[in-house]
């Protein structure tokens, strides 16, 4: 038996029952095929601390204070 069901293990779906399992939850993690294989496993890296955009035009825009707080 088990607290709860985390359906993909993906990025966010493995964080979750990790997380869920750190605080003493009984985790079933279910996922069709290989752990981590599909879409987080194929991104094209666009989990980053930063955003999307040109450092320099985010300076240009905001200062270079704001900018390197991004970057």
């Amino acid at each position: 038996h088990y607290d709860v069901a985390v359906v993909g293990g993906g990025l966010t779906g493995s964080s979750a029952a990790l997380a869920l399992a750190k605080k003493g939850a009984r985790v079933a993690l279910l996922e069709a095929e290989t752990i981590g294989n599909a879409a987080s496993g194929r991104n094209g890296g666009m989990c980053n601390n930063g955003f999307a955009q040109n450092y320099g035009i985010m300076a240009g825009k905001y200062g270079t204070t704001a900018a390197n707080a991004l970057y």
